[in-house]
């Protein structure tokens, strides 16, 4: 599931990638993702059963002061940590339903 978060998301992000170093294989309990917003701000992200949550503002790592706050999908966490993935969203929307006409 993480790696077809990574390439949904390509859209609404500057970056986003499975991380190397915490990602050992084995996907069926935790994984973690490398996400820089349009903004420019990284995050490491953890997918778990119980959501998504950001443990580190850097790239591979998993800070002692992991967050509390979980997201039931990816896009409602980048709504809420990045105004310009809304404003890509709204575009993608738009062009979408306008090849629909």
């Amino acid at each position: 599931e993480g790696e077809e978060t990574v390439k949904e998301i390509q859209f609404g992000v500057k970056h986003a990638e499975m991380s190397k170093k915490h990602n050992t294989g084995n996907y069926e309990q935790v994984v973690y993702m490398n996400i820089t917003s349009k903004e420019g701000n990284c995050y490491c992200v953890e997918l778990s059963a119980s959501g998504y949550r950001i443990v580190g503002r850097q790239y591979d790592n998993i800070s002692g002061e992991d967050s509390t706050k979980y997201y039931e999908t990816i896009y409602a966490f980048l709504d809420d940590v990045s105004p310009l993935y809304r404003v890509c969203f709204s575009d993608a929307l738009a062009e979408k339903l306008k090849k629909l006409e």
